[in-house]
């Protein structure tokens, strides 16, 4: 991981499937989600499209309104969140939950601005 400046806001979020499988993603500024090989995070799912769905960090980076929102690609089974297909982009908060595909979604777990990330414990999130 690259170090963060002062005003730089990480994101970090669990991504998971129904299986059990997950992992824990730091983010700087976006994530793309899709089924290309490309895409930042990689769902091999049919049900995913190739391009799916975008989390982005907006606002500026000194600013107080920093956030991360989501927005949909246009994907043909749609992007959730919080159980709530998305018409437009929305602005996540610590516990969204993105869902997209059949079994996949993200969860926000933590923003942080400073230079450290603290540990945090994620199982809460894996059982839920």
């Amino acid at each position: 991981m690259s170090e963060l400046t002062h005003n730089d806001a990480l994101l970090c979020a669990l991504y998971r499937n129904r299986f059990g499988a997950g992992r824990v993603l730091s983010l700087h500024d976006s994530l793309l989600i899709g089924r290309s090989p490309r895409a930042g995070l990689f769902v091999p799912d049919p049900a995913v499209s190739r391009w799916h769905c975008v989390l982005l960090r907006c606002g500026d980076r000194g600013a107080d309104n920093r956030g991360w929102m989501v927005t949909d690609l246009g994907s043909l089974n749609g992007t959730y969140l919080d159980g709530e297909r998305l018409r437009a982009p929305r602005r996540l908060r610590l516990g969204s939950r993105v869902q997209f595909g059949r079994i996949h979604e993200v969860i926000l777990i933590s923003i942080s601005s400073s230079a450290k990330l603290v540990a945090f414990d994620v199982s809460r999130w894996l059982e839920a």
